[in-house]
């Protein structure tokens, strides 16, 4: 889109997007269909990904000695 929307992005748009990119929708479609800009939905995937794929490393294991 040449003119993308601006503001505040309403969470029902959230929600569409995260429908759109369940069903393996390219970014550049869901930009398009939404009217997005394909940076702000780039941050909002990255985002997303930090949420749902927490880093907990564990503890370390000790090797045996050898």
């Amino acid at each position: 889109m040449a003119d993308p929307a601006k503001g505040p992005v309403p969470d029902a748009d959230r929600a569409a997007v995260e429908r759109m990119l369940a069903e393996r929708l390219s970014l550049r479609a869901i930009a398009r269909i939404t009217g997005r800009s394909r940076s702000w939905l780039q941050g909002f995937v990255n985002d997303l990904y930090r949420r749902r794929t927490p880093h907990t490393p564990g503890r370390l294991k000790k090797s045996p000695a050898t």
